[in-house]
């Protein structure tokens, strides 16, 4: 499924450059929100070279959000 999901978000950047389609696409990564403290401790648990940690304030801002403890990003 997750390479299903990679795989879409690739096709529809290939359109949009394909057809001309303005539409500020930008390819940004996965973030995965934690609103409580065990999501929080079992996502800091996936953080290494590629998966960082970010703190709320930071989180907040990349989703807007609301009670957001913080999250873990993969860069694309």
């Amino acid at each position: 499924m997750h390479d299903a999901m990679h795989a879409t978000v690739d096709e529809f950047e290939a359109v949009a450059r394909a057809e001309g389609i303005e539409c500020d696409f930008a390819m940004g990564g996965e973030l995965y929100l934690a609103r409580n403290a065990a999501q929080a401790t079992r996502l800091q648990r996936g953080v290494d070279d590629d998966h960082h940690w970010l703190d709320a304030a930071t989180t907040t801002e990349l989703c807007n959000a609301t009670n957001v403890l913080g999250g873990l990003f993969l860069a694309h």
